[in-house]
């Protein structure tokens, strides 16, 4: 019997899927495992920076403090709020607040790193009195007392660690200006639950100072009032205002607090005309 070689199919060898497609795929299926590990890494790291001691998050802000505008009599009323409000709340011996006032008509105030809170004079204008401003810094303050600020920067780190791991697995270049911009906000953000954790502890804070919680939802019935045009950017990842006026009359009932009670005149520095005593 004479053996003779099988005649070979043309394209045996050749994939019958464009080989572009294949790589697409691989790419997909890479960016997807990078990107589960990244929201692992995040979610590790966000809860282990919370151990991180407070004096090493201090020399982490060392940068902030020095770029933060100069003592001002604002910025004197702010701190004295400040450390009036930290009597009534649960901070360690090693965590120390310290207040900023920038004067920018931004309806905001944010807390990070190293126990910072600012606060631009475009929300303090929207103030009518202390009591309202005390719950703002009360729940900034907040923030720092339970680490959310260094836990958010621990996330903003792995974001952009994903970004850079996912852009080098494309091939491509990952701007650093976008970088920079995720991870500042990553370090400028907090969970729902934050924020609601905060706002019970500023609420507790408010009602031992005052002894009642009145105002303390006067800035969010402003700032629902706000929401269907331009919302301030405080609010701007917040849950939403009218539900957070709820909440806090809920609480403060639950609790057995007066809803409401005198009410503590802002002082003279955080007035509006001397907000705007420069611009006369």
């Amino acid at each position: 019997m004479k053996y003779t070689n099988p005649e070979i199919k043309q394209d045996v060898n050749v994939s019958k899927g464009h080989p572009l497609a294949e790589f697409l795929r691989l790419l997909a299926g890479v960016a997807i495992l990078i990107t589960v590990a990244g929201i692992v890494l995040a979610v590790s790291i966000g809860w282990a920076v919370q151990f991180v001691p407070m004096s090493f998050e201090n020399e982490l802000a060392g940068r902030f403090s020095q770029s933060t505008p100069a003592d001002s009599p604002q910025r004197d009323a702010l701190q004295d709020l400040a450390d009036r409000l930290i009597v009534h709340m649960d901070l360690p011996d090693d965590m120390k607040i310290t207040a900023h006032y920038v004067d920018g008509d931004t309806v905001n105030a944010f807390a990070t790193i190293g126990g910072h809170v600012v606060f631009f004079k475009g929300l303090i204008e929207s103030m009518k009195d202390e009591n309202s401003l005390a719950m703002v810094m009360a729940h900034e303050i907040g923030h720092i007392e339970h680490r959310h600020p260094i836990a958010s920067l621990g996330r903003g780190i792995a974001v952009m660690l994903t970004i850079l791991a996912i852009g080098g697995a494309s091939g491509t270049q990952v701007p650093e200006g976008l970088v920079n911009q995720l991870g500042l906000f990553s370090t400028m953000t907090f969970s729902r639950s934050q924020e609601r954790e905060a706002d019970t502890t500023a609420l507790q804070a408010v009602q031992q100072l005052y002894g009642h919680v009145g105002g303390s939802s006067s800035f969010f019935r402003y700032a629902a009032a706000l929401s269907e045009r331009n919302p301030p950017e405080i609010l701007s990842t917040h849950p939403d205002p009218g539900n957070r006026v709820r909440k806090i009359r809920d609480e403060a009932t639950v609790a057995g607090w007066a809803l409401d009670g005198p009410r503590t005149p802002l002082a003279d520095a955080l007035t509006k005309p001397a907000l705007n005593a420069d611009s006369q």
